[in-house]
């Protein structure tokens, strides 16, 4: 089978950071088109596949996550945001995260029988939530905040101009509104770091 299909060790490889594994095993159903353009790379046992990339990113912001590489490729300078200090809970994030997935998922299936006008919507419900996702990840308050103001404006204008009776979806809409304020509400402050005496001695020195 994995002569013909991509099979998890082939995907594994795919996100290995050493060197043989780098750019290979792009194919997500079939081998045929790596094994064509040179690509194709088995996991060697006695090379384990370690995650990760050889530059690492410094930032769990999956916004930041996807456009620092495309600026570093085009020679630009840029870094990760240095994190903040409002913190939520793991669970949290995995729950939104799971919400906005479902509704990529209604934005598909709109693709068969809802106006432009109701996909522009939805597709914007989902992109802002991801973005706001990103930035709650760097534990930016103000993250937090633009979250729950964009959903709120495009949940809003959705339920007001274009409602599609669609009982479900209206349903998702309204857990994803109070997942992000309850994210807002229960995010945690953690004092900034600061340096011991002993470390600013030992800077000093």
């Amino acid at each position: 089978l994995e002569h013909i299909m991509i099979t998890p060790s082939h995907h594994r490889v795919h996100h290995g950071r050493q060197e043989i594994y780098i750019d290979k095993n792009f194919g997500g159903t079939l081998v045929l088109w790596d094994k064509m353009f040179g690509t194709f790379q088995r996991e060697e046992e006695h090379t384990p596949v370690q995650f990760g990339t050889d530059q690492p990113l410094g930032t769990t912001n999956v916004f930041w996550g996807n456009l620092i590489p495309i600026f570093r490729w085009m020679g630009v300078k840029i870094e990760a945001p240095v994190q903040g200090k409002y913190r939520i809970s793991n669970l949290h994030i995995v729950v939104h995260g799971i919400l906005l997935f479902t509704i990529y998922i209604q934005y598909l299936l709109m693709e068969l029988n809802g106006t432009y006008t109701d996909r522009l919507i939805v597709f914007c419900i989902g992109i802002a939530g991801t973005i706001g996702l990103g930035f709650i990840s760097d534990q930016k308050l103000w993250g937090y905040r633009l979250n729950l103001l964009a959903s709120t404006l495009l949940v809003a204008s959705y339920f007001t101009f274009f409602r599609m009776n669609d009982l479900i979806f209206e349903v998702m809409l309204a857990l994803l509104m109070c997942s992000n304020l309850i994210m807002l509400l229960t995010a945690i402050e953690e004092p900034l770091h600061q340096k011991t005496s002993k470390e600013a001695m030992g800077m000093k020195a």
